[in-house]
């Protein structure tokens, strides 16, 4: 797995809004476009998950909860950090596992 963390401190309704998107890997570092091994995120430290999830068309729970399917290999985390460390850790079944330091 793969992540990259973007942020729109620009906009004062954004701020403390972190979208990390999450990509799903093949050992030669290919997307694996069609997986569809369940993702569940954690978190760790000052802060709360407003949304993970895909645009996957089984997605029945909602998106509040940590565990989403991916869409084409993709999936996206909506975090609200406050001002101390955050640590988000992104596993599944047959997935290695993925740590974001924020």
């Amino acid at each position: 797995m793969e992540t990259e963390t973007e942020s729109y401190e620009n906009f004062p309704e954004n701020r403390g809004l972190l979208f990390v998107n999450l990509r799903l890997l093949d050992e030669k570092g290919r997307l694996v476009y069609g997986a569809e091994n369940e993702v569940h995120v954690e978190l760790e430290g000052d802060g709360r998950l407003l949304a993970f999830g895909s645009a996957h068309s089984e997605h029945r729970k909602g998106y509040a909860y940590g565990s989403a399917l991916p869409e084409g290999g993709e999936l996206l985390a909506i975090v609200k950090k406050g001002k101390g460390a955050l640590e988000l850790r992104f596993t599944g079944e047959g997935l290695k596992e993925a740590e974001v330091q924020l």
